[in-house]
């Protein structure tokens, strides 16, 4: 089964009030005005670019989000800001530098035509294999570079300028500044982290309408459903079914392995097997190393964690969840892929830091680093399904 540690920096917004906000960016080391520099609140529809004094304005809901300012040859700034700001923001970009000796080890270090080998398997890992990523498209894949660890173990995965996606199936335009982007072949982990920015697509009436039914679809079971469901103690209601899983090491097939590895050590040797027939060992060798149990009794919001000062939901269980989400079967493709999975929608949560996460009313968590999906969403929470934080 696949694992998925995904971040988004995620924005909190909340409350339905909208305020504006003001600000200058600035070359740090001329002190000049950036024009055209990129301004918008992470993961979100609202966003700008300066002009030719370094001038920017937004108009934003009022809550805790997070301010992204992008420049290509900058480093990407980012701020956590509560609105209404009574003073104009001043920021400053510093210029990205590279020593010479960096240059040269990450140059050698870079897969030659990278995207000819590796751009089918990027695609599958970032974009998705869902329906709605299929028909999404990377418009500048010649910023990707790719570079594999000496132990062949690790793909990291940088972009020299922001990712341009065209995704026609949800009708968005998405610049993604990508920040980090490291799979581990062996273990199948994938960590991303980066800003996405959404700007919907123009269309006839027709269009409009199956832009708006794709983006539902995507939307029912997602990640983003579920946690707004969790904030507002609706789970289910709206068909989830949240249970503890516990999991324990298979100690009867570490006691197999031993037995069989004393074998090869004494080339052959017969080994007393105690009784059991090497029919029964083989069956034990095909169980997962791993063993798992499913809680009996359906999880509520409040025996997850509680509801804080700040209007969050403190989501502080350092046990796995299950998460089975009833109302709809899980895609074809998900299913041709994982045909063991018995068709169900069927996910998984865990602190894997064991620190506790805030959950605001739009979805919106923080910190996501802290959390891991897998399963069913490991699978299905790719770009290509992604939604803004203010889809309604």
């Amino acid at each position: 089964m696949r694992y998925l540690f995904i971040i988004f920096i995620v924005i909190a917004v909340s409350g339905n009030a909208q305020n504006k906000i003001v600000g200058y960016v600035f070359d740090a080391q001329q002190h000049v005005p950036l024009l055209n520099a990129s301004v918008f609140l992470n993961n979100t529809s609202i966003g700008t670019q300066t002009n030719d004094k370094g001038y920017f304005e937004l108009i934003v809901p009022a809550g805790k989000f997070e301010l992204i300012v992008s420049s290509i040859g900058y480093q990407t700034y980012q701020q956590v800001i509560n609105a209404p700001t009574n003073l104009p923001l001043n920021i400053i970009l510093h210029q990205k530098i590279e020593t010479l000796d960096e240059v040269v080890v990450v140059s050698d270090a870079y897969e030659k035509d990278g995207w000819k080998k590796w751009g089918k398997w990027f695609y599958e890992q970032f974009i998705g294999t869902s329906s709605f990523g299929k028909r999404c498209k990377i418009k500048n894949p010649e910023v990707i570079r790719f570079r594999i660890s000496p132990n062949k173990q690790l793909m990291t995965v940088i972009a020299k300028a922001p990712l341009i996606i065209e995704n026609k199936a949800l009708g968005y335009n998405i610049r993604y500044q990508l920040e980090v982007f490291q799979y581990e072949f062996v273990k199948q982990r994938l960590f991303y982290a980066g800003f996405p920015f959404f700007e919907q697509m123009k269309g006839g009436t027709r269009q409009l309408q199956r832009w708006k039914r794709n983006r539902a679809d995507a939307y029912d079971g997602s990640a983003l459903h579920f946690m707004r469901s969790l904030y507002k103690d609706q789970l289910t209601e709206v068909g989830y079914d949240m249970r503890y899983l516990f999991k324990y090491r298979n100690e009867e097939k570490e006691r197999v392995k031993q037995v069989y590895k004393k074998r090869i050590l004494t080339q052959g040797s017969v080994i007393d097997l105690g009784g059991d027939s090497s029919a029964y060992y083989q069956r034990i060798l095909q169980q997962p190393d791993i063993r798992t149990e499913t809680g009996k009794n359906q999880l509520t919001r409040d025996s997850i964690g509680f509801m804080n000062d700040s209007s969050a939901f403190v989501f502080n269980n350092k046990q796995y969840i299950q998460v089975y989400y009833k109302n709809k079967p899980v895609p074809m493709a998900y299913q041709a892929l994982y045909p063991k999975s018995n068709a169900i929608w069927l996910s998984e949560l865990v602190l894997i830091n064991q620190q506790p996460i805030e959950l605001y009313q739009n979805g919106a968590y923080y910190s996501p680093t802290d959390l891991m999906l897998i399963g069913f969403w490991a699978w299905w929470e790719k770009i290509g399904t992604l939604l803004p934080v203010d889809y309604n």
